[in-house]
């Protein structure tokens, strides 16, 4: 029997055509693929039954789960990372948060803080700064951190370090009051001689004094002096750090 010839452009038309077939099929495959994923992802087996928050000492974890505004029986996956952190962040003693999903109900909160680490009285109440100066509250109480007198603030506003009367060098203090906390020595009052120079309380009758420059340069000097001294029994009195490193005492 004879069969006619297809021409190549018709040849080239039905290859298309099976092409263009096998294109919707796979698009057709992908859709109803998705659509099961997120129909699963939506399903009750994904509601939060628990959230846990981690690293917050600040804070409780009623708090952080109020200001995350996450709650239990909501689908994990519906609520955005993005929108959780932004609202958490937007409380000043909150420096960042991560958020993590334990398959298949359980929310992680994960949260870093900034540290309560000077309080300056300011009115009434105190302003709280954290370990960059920031001011990050405006409380009743110290919060546990370091109390700084002998600067007056003129002025602060929340997220940024508070202007303060006569000046004060904020760089040189918190480099010093950083590392004195990272060593493990703690100062309960700190007064602001000059711009640059500091008379710190370990105990409310034993005093370091010296340039927040010394003492930074000059800690574990400091911590020595203060064994010694607590060796000898002796509880009251000024340890002075000089430049050099050397400690000296007076009763």
């Amino acid at each position: 029997q004879y069969q006619e010839e297809k021409s190549p452009a018709e040849k080239k038309r039905k290859k298309k055509k099976r092409r263009k077939k096998h294109y919707m099929l796979r698009l057709v495959l992908i859709i109803a693929a998705l659509v099961a994923v997120f129909l699963t992802l939506r399903s009750p087996l994904f509601e939060i039954s628990f959230i846990q928050v981690e690293e917050n000492t600040l804070m409780s974890d009623e708090e952080i789960i109020e200001l995350a505004g996450v709650s239990e029986g909501d689908n994990m996956f519906a609520v955005s990372s993005r929108k959780v952190k932004a609202a958490l962040t937007k409380n000043a003693y909150i420096a960042s948060a991560n958020i993590d999903r334990k398959i298949p109900d359980i929310y992680v909160i994960k949260v870093e803080e900034n540290i309560p680490t000077l309080a300056v009285k300011y009115q009434e109440k105190y302003v709280i700064l954290d370990e960059e100066g920031r001011a990050i509250d405006y409380a009743e109480d110290a919060r546990s951190a370091t109390i700084l007198t002998g600067i007056n603030i003129t002025e602060y506003e929340i997220g940024q370090t508070p202007s303060v009367e006569g000046g004060c060098d904020f760089n040189s203090l918190l480099s010093m009051i950083n590392k004195v906390n990272a060593s493990g020595l703690y100062f309960k009052r700190i007064e602001m001689l000059t711009p640059t120079s500091v008379k710190a309380a370990v105990t409310d009758t034993l005093l370091c004094q010296g340039e927040c420059n010394d003492i930074s340069e000059n800690v574990e000097a400091l911590k020595v002096a203060i064994y010694d001294l607590g060796q000898k029994g002796v509880s009251r009195g000024v340890v002075h750090i000089s430049g050099d490193g050397y400690a000296s005492f007076n009763p």
